[in-house]
């Protein structure tokens, strides 16, 4: 009779756990990934130099408060925040954990202890918006908003929305500003703003590109890209391919050298200028001229052979001082011609969409060819 017991308490303990597995995977699927960020190999930060000196410290901090895997996201905060720049890199002298120095703006003076308050605070966002790991964007999106605004904004656009908005994020701006009298709160595209930073790892993302004949184009194009390509390259191409559609060719117009995030008339080189900077590189600037890719030191001169998506061209006219037009290179079609994301107010074969502006299309006159020295090879 024991060993009938024995036989069917065994019998029992091994049904009881095979049945718990399943909730075991479900709650580390759903929890396990605070620390190791359940995908965080997929994407990192392109941040400035300045910033990438504080790595290491980032990383020390991210462990001993157990959000390791949202190292890219914090360096991609700090980039937004300071760029690295002021000792208060993390600009957190104001939140409620910081104990040491005056919680006013700037108030902390020493980078180390911003960087360990800065990720202290945003551990307790992440909380806030509930979010479950790295790849759970919408969390990490409404941490990111509840990092710039406080005051409650995770809890409020949870209760009343169902978690983070753009258009809430504008809403609770408003709010808080007429709730204290101030002309503007934070940052609504606070969110977009750091992210910008946030390179997906792949070759692009063809979120933001609403022209369906560019992202069926880049489909078929990215067959030709090589698989060791600089994932920044593709984020360079997805950023500038989010404007087709959206902007007009314009050298004089008021937003071409601008550098909004939303333009309405760009030219050639600000356009390419655009992308680039968009994309994180913020020493390719917006005032770029076609001249400015021949000279600058930002960029190294590849042979026609030696095209990888994400190099630009130009028309060859350096013995009159530069050339009359730029764009970047995107990958060769079926028949192996090469096409170019560029801005242009001139028809272009390949192109069907488009009249004025951004489009991906052929461009035989292209003869000169450069690389962006940042780009790994």
């Amino acid at each position: 009779m024991g060993k009938i017991w024995l036989k069917i308490g065994i019998g029992l303990a091994v049904g009881f756990i095979l049945m718990m597995l399943p909730m075991v995977f479900l709650l580390f699927g759903l929890f396990g990934n605070m620390g190791n960020g359940g995908g965080v190999g997929d994407a990192r930060a392109n941040v400035s130099a300045e910033c990438e000196a504080y790595r290491s410290l980032v990383v020390k901090y991210a462990k001993q408060h157990e959000v390791e895997g949202f190292v890219e996201i914090i360096m991609c905060i700090m980039m937004q925040e300071s760029g690295g720049r002021i000792p208060d890199v993390m600009q957190c002298s104001e939140c409620p954990y910081n104990k040491k120095y005056p919680q006013r703006p700037n108030g902390i003076t020493d980078p180390e202890y911003s960087i360990d308050i800065g990720i202290l605070n945003f551990k307790a966002c992440l909380n806030n918006a509930g979010c479950t790991g790295v790849s759970d964007m919408n969390g990490v999106k409404l941490a990111l908003q509840d990092y710039n605004y406080g005051n409650g904004y995770a809890s409020w656009a949870k209760s009343s929305y169902g978690g983070y908005s753009k258009s809430n994020a504008v809403i609770f701006s408003a709010m808080m500003a007429a709730r204290y009298g101030w002309s503007r709160y934070g940052d609504p595209d606070y969110v977009e703003h750091v992210l910008q930073y946030y390179v997906t790892v792949g070759f692009y993302s063809s979120d933001g590109i609403d022209n369906q004949e560019a992202v069926e184009q880049l489909e078929l194009l990215q067959e030709s890209w090589p698989l060791k390509m600089d994932q920044r390259r593709g984020a360079v191409i997805a950023k500038g391919a989010s404007l087709i559609g959206k902007v007009t060719y314009d050298m004089y117009g008021e937003d071409t050298r601008s550098g909004i995030d939303n333009p309405r008339t760009l030219d050639c080189s600000s356009f390419v200028a655009w992308a680039f900077q968009k994309s994180g590189f913020t020493d390719v600037p917006y005032t770029s001229t076609t001249g400015t890719f021949v000279s600058s030191s930002n960029f190294k001169q590849v042979q026609a052979s030696e095209l990888i998506p994400g190099d630009i061209g130009l028309i060859n006219m350096i013995a009159s001082g530069g050339s009359n037009h730029v764009g970047i290179y995107v990958g060769t079609d079926g028949n192996g011609t090469k096409m170019w994301l560029h801005c242009t107010s001139h028809v272009s074969p390949g192109c069907t969409t488009i009249v004025t502006g951004p489009r991906i299309s052929y461009y035989s006159s292209f003869a000169i060819f450069y690389r962006y020295a940042g780009f790994a090879e």
